[in-house]
């Protein structure tokens, strides 16, 4: 970890060969350059980026804290 200790790993993500790159831009202004089997989450819960839909938003931690 980040500071020197050592945990359990839970879970992983295993990663799939991939040359594509996801550039969206969310309402903030904020732009995410992010691969294709990479999850993000959603009001849907964890989605992979290339299966999101036009519709779908993006939470984000400044979401979470107002």
């Amino acid at each position: 970890t980040h500071t020197g200790k050592e945990c359990r790993v839970y879970d992983f993500m295993d990663k799939e060969e991939t040359n594509d790159i996801y550039d969206i831009e969310l309402d903030n202004g904020k732009r995410l350059e992010i691969t294709g089997e990479h999850p993000v989450y959603t009001r849907r819960g964890w989605i992979r980026v290339d299966q999101l839909n036009f519709s779908d938003e993006i939470i984000c931690v400044e979401d979470i804290n107002e």
